[in-house]
């Protein structure tokens, strides 16, 4: 599977389960970067197109710049739309990375954990 277009961006699925970190590097290598979901559509579409198999994918939120506030890493920018399970963030010290679960709510995670990961870009 290539870039799949939706609502203004592109998007690449990486089955492969990785660290945070070289799932950015990943990204970084494609020109793009982790996901950052900007509302109930975009994030809709994610679990669908995705995750319907179950599993988690990491986006590009974390929260180790002041723990408990996470921010979209490329532009360090607020986040505008949330989709947190009941009880997360629960801000773990450790807990420093946003993943986003099968069925579409968010839990913050170990940057360590391996996850599949989608690389998002403007068009």
């Amino acid at each position: 599977m290539g870039w799949i277009e939706f609502s203004g961006h592109c998007y690449f699925y990486n089955q492969s389960r990785s660290k945070w970190d070289d799932a950015k590097a990943d990204c970084d290598r494609k020109t793009s970067y982790l996901i950052e979901i900007g509302d109930q559509d975009e994030n809709d579409w994610i679990k669908e197109k995705f995750l319907p198999a179950g599993g988690s994918l990491w986006s590009g939120g974390r929260d180790d710049v002041t723990e408990g506030v996470f921010l979209w890493q490329q532009f360090q920018t607020a986040m505008s739309f949330t989709n947190w399970v009941p009880g997360e963030p629960n801000n773990g010290v450790h807990a420093q990375c946003l993943e986003i679960r099968n069925h579409g709510k968010w839990s913050d995670a170990y940057c360590t954990d391996k996850y599949s990961f989608l690389c998002e870009k403007y068009i």
